[in-house]
């Protein structure tokens, strides 16, 4: 599966973590000019050094212009991110470093995403998956993505993740914007923000057990799952990702939305009410929007029984993208399942209330 990053191809390294700094490129700043002498004053052009691991492509063109920023954008060297990330690893994780870890880059460099598996830290699960704690950093040159700490506990056998549960967006960003205002990355001081957010997320992995069970206490019928498709996960996630969900929690099947003209899913939206909700979707080709079936996905996942098991199923979605930036949808399942739990909350209260009427 060829992977892209905001249109660019991404490559896929998983190398000793000794290793890995050979295939992760310096950049530097140099003036916006063309050759006959006119210069931007107000731009700069970044611009990546060959490395001695770079395909035929890259080496014949030596140093690349990747982008241009203003002058008061503050560079953060993808070196500088992956030497911080390992550094503070090796004081939370000490013995335990991993040996391996990967590297999503695109083809030039701009935007890295590198991961590391910590296979002693581990969500025990009563169904025996083998999901990992995964400390992950993305950083990108330019405009986007910079700083990005995450966790999350992945799976490899699918390549699937869930969120982990205590992470808090807003000490990641506080970090992302507190390092930004700054001159110059201070490596040692980065080491220690990335050391502080590791020390204290690692403590809660017990509580995360405890979070990830109520998922599974939340059983699923299949009106419960209607709701939640056309609502919570149709908002968040529009309408061919709603249906995929039902279909493959309901018949193992991931699915393909089409419409009558062919044309992308999008073209329908003019006439709603021949629009069903996601989860009445059907394989009826004379409708205004219908499915095909696809490959059978895998048998852990259908029939769903619990709101873990549909956690699985939008981590697999999203393991299926073709593209970094939906893979990194990810990030959206707590909110996905809070809001599934929400409603089996209101139905259990709402069966407590009938019982006791009756008693």
């Amino acid at each position: 599966m060829k992977l892209k990053w905001e249109g660019r191809e991404a490559i896929v390294h998983t190398k000793p973590v000794n290793q890995l700094l050979d295939w992760i490129p310096h950049f530097n700043r140099v003036p916006f000019k063309l050759h006959n002498g006119g210069t931007n004053k107000y731009l700069e052009m970044i611009i990546r050094e060959s490395l001695s691991t770079d395909g035929k492509l890259i080496k014949d063109r030596q140093n690349i212009p990747v982008c241009t920023a203003t002058k008061q954008y503050h560079l953060f060297q993808h070196r500088d991110v992956f030497k911080a990330l390992v550094d503070a690893l090796k004081l939370v994780v000490s013995d335990e470093m991993p040996l391996e870890a990967t590297l999503k880059i695109t083809e030039y460099g701009e935007s890295m995403w590198v991961s590391f598996i910590l296979e002693n830290h581990q969500l025990n699960d009563a169904e025996q998956y083998p999901f990992f704690l995964e400390v992950s950093g993305l950083n990108t040159i330019g405009a986007g993505k910079a700083l990005d700490i995450r966790l999350s506990w992945y799976e490899p056998k699918y390549n699937t993740r869930i969120p982990y549960g205590w992470l808090s967006a807003k000490e990641v960003n506080f970090k992302k914007e507190h390092r930004k205002k700054e001159k110059e990355l201070d490596s040692d001081a980065f080491t220690n923000d990335i050391y502080s957010f590791l020390l204290t997320h690692l403590v809660h992995i017990s509580g995360e057990r405890t979070y990830y069970s109520r998922w599974k206490e939340a059983k699923i019928t299949q009106n419960t799952l209607a709701r939640w498709v056309d609502k919570d996960v149709l908002e968040k996630w529009k309408y061919e990702k709603a249906a995929r969900t039902y279909h493959i929690a309901m018949e193992g099947y991931d699915i393909q939305v089409k419409t009558l003209d062919n044309n992308d899913d999008e073209q329908v939206v003019d006439s709603p009410k021949m629009i069903p909700p996601p989860s009445e979707l059907t394989s009826d080709p004379n409708k205004a929007r219908f499915y095909v079936q696809k490959e059978k996905a895998p048998e852990r996942f259908a029939p769903s029984e619990d709101a873990f098991h549909l956690s699985l199923i939008l981590s697999w979605i999203t393991s299926q993208e073709t593209t970094i930036p939906k893979q990194l949808k990810w990030t959206d399942i707590t909110y996905l399942m809070d809001r599934l739990v929400a409603i089996d909350e209101r139905l259990r209260f709402s069966l407590n209330v009938q019982e006791s009427l009756f008693k």
